[in-house]
């Protein structure tokens, strides 16, 4: 899994866009505890390997990319900005389309130094690679 996760933050790295949203950056599953907000975060929540009928091996990878910062609407604005980037793309190099599961759904994480609320909003995508 570890060639997925690294095929996501490629894709991350690549968008100028989201690159300049998130000051703090990408981080698998969890960010250094002094990591600034916003940041973007992702993991593999399942993966299931199956063989092909009259091929070889086919794997379908459930990820969730999480959407970190101050203030609920703030964070849900910039969720949506990764759902517009991420929404029916292709993951290189797995040449596999990108299918929503759900999301994004907000969930507080704490209160921030500041005493802000720091909101976590979730998105799942789906896809499905053979080899």
């Amino acid at each position: 899994m570890l060639g997925v996760l690294e095929a996501v933050k490629s894709r991350f790295d690549a968008d100028a866009e989201l690159v300049a949203a998130f000051a703090g950056g990408f981080h698998l599953d969890e960010a250094p505890a002094d990591a600034a907000l916003p940041l973007l975060l992702a993991g593999v929540v399942s993966a299931q390997t199956r063989q092909t009928y009259g091929g070889g091996p086919a794997s379908r990878v459930v990820l969730r990319l999480v959407a970190v910062g101050e203030g609920a609407a703030s964070t849900c604005a910039l969720a949506d900005l990764v759902a517009s980037k991420w929404d029916d793309a292709t993951l290189e190099p797995h040449g596999a389309s990108l299918r929503r599961l759900g999301g994004p759904l907000p969930r507080k994480r704490g209160t921030s130094p500041a005493g802000a609320g720091v909101w976590g909003f979730e998105i799942d995508y789906e896809f499905e690679a053979e080899g």
